[in-house]
């Protein structure tokens, strides 16, 4: 007898492509997908519905956490200035780094 038990593999949101690790490309729980394809410079992050997402390294999205300036698509090894905030989950752009003061909001 064989039984079945759904697999997950991360894909990208932006362009669709799946992620294929290094040791294995399907995965029998989603936080282990996740977790390995974040290792390989996937994105994760959570709207504001709570709703997860994946970018593949090169549809990554940025919002800054201070002024909300956007970047969308930006390959991952081409984001220069951008700096993750004091709480490590949310970055910051080049302009709002620079300055000193704290946003109003």
């Amino acid at each position: 007898m064989f039984k079945t038990q759904p697999f997950y593999r991360v894909a990208c949101d932006y362009c669709g492509v799946e992620h294929e690790g290094y040791e294995y490309d399907w995965w029998w729980d989603k936080d282990m997908a996740a977790e390995d394809a974040t290792n390989d410079d996937w994105q994760e992050y959570t709207d504001r519905q709570s709703v997860c997402h994946h970018r593949c390294p090169e549809h990554w999205r940025l919002a800054c956490s201070h002024c909300g300036k956007t970047i969308d698509p930006i390959p991952y090894d081409e984001i220069t200035g951008w700096e993750y905030d004091n709480n490590g989950d949310n970055m910051i752009c080049l302009d709002c780094s620079m300055t000193s003061e704290e946003p109003a909001c």
